[in-house]
Formats: structure tokens, C-alpha cells, sequence
């Protein structure tokens, strides 16, 4: 609160302080989501090898008595593109309440309870 209170007794509106909160959680969640998929990715192609290491740690077979002889996996564009999309809109609605706040906040209760 302090910090937001110094940005606005130097001159930032309210419409600003808004502004960077809104752009620090779209930078946050870009950057979550692309490491998200990217390593999603990575688990979804190299799942056999995965199941076949955790076998060899665990000295159990997994899937024996199961339906599946190994784990399907099937990695499609469209899917990774509306999970990319949903989670950045969900991101940004989460990042707009504290936005919302840092612009209503008043500049003088902020630096008093600093």
C-alpha cells in the first residue's frame, strides 16, 4: 500500500496504478503459462519414458493388470491454444480486484500506515 501511495502523491491517477497492476499480472501469468506449456508439453511426449523411470525407482510395473499397455498421449494445438487462452483470461480476472483496489486506494491512508 505504501508504495502504491507514493506512486500516487507523485503524480500517478488512479487509471495508472490500475494499468500496472493489470500489465504485472498479464507479464506473471504469460510467463507461468508458457513454462506451464512448454513443460506440459515435454510430460505429454515423454510420458512412456517417464512411466518406464518411476517403474524403475518404484520396482513395480504401473500398468500391469490395466487396460493400457503403455499411456496414450495425443498432443493437439487447439487444445494447448484454448488452455492458453482461458488460463490468461482467468489470470487477468484475478489481477483486476487488486487493480481495482491499488487504484481506489487514497494516497494519505497509504502513507500513514506506512
Amino acid at each position: 500500500q505504501a508504495d502504491i501511495a507514493i506512486l500516487r502523491t507523485m503524480g500517478a491517477t488512479a487509471g495508472l496504478a490500475e494499468w500496472i497492476f493489470l500489465l504485472q499480472g498479464a507479464l506473471i501469468a504469460s510467463a507461468g503459462i508458457v513454462s506451464g506449456l512448454i513443460l506440459g508439453v515435454v510430460a505429454a511426449v515423454n510420458i512412456g519414458s517417464i512411466v518406464a523411470f518411476i517403474e524403475s525407482l518404484v520396482g513395480v510395473r504401473i500398468l500391469e493388470g490395466t487396460y493400457f499397455v503403455r499411456i496414450p498421449s495425443d498432443v493437439q494445438m487447439g487444445d494447448l491454444l484454448v488452455i492458453a487462452a482461458l488460463s490468461w483470461g482467468l489470470c487477468l480476472i484475478a489481477a483486476w480486484l487488486p487493480a481495482r483496489r491499488a487504484g481506489a486506494l487514497n494516497p494519505v491512508v497509504g502513507l500513514r500506515q506506512a
